[in-house]
């Protein structure tokens, strides 16, 4: 669980390697899931999309626009 802590203070830098690691842990939080989970078009990556895929086995339901739902404007 330290390592899982030390990720995630870690995941705010532009380290992707870090941030991908940090979605692909098993303990990982939604809180987290949902900091990774970019709105902008042009940001959308490899973590974002590994985090949709990890929420979308969570249950997080999406909007048509494949937004998070309390995302949309």
């Amino acid at each position: 669980m330290q390592m899982l802590k030390y990720l995630t203070a870690l995941q705010t830098t532009n380290f992707g390697g870090v941030r991908i690691e940090v979605v692909g842990h098993p303990n990982v939080s939604e809180e987290t899931l949902r900091r990774l989970f970019e709105a902008k078009v042009s940001k959308k990556g490899v973590i974002h999309h590994a985090a949709h895929a990890k929420l979308l086995e969570r249950g997080i339901e999406f909007g048509e626009d494949r937004m998070l739902l309390d995302m949309r404007k």
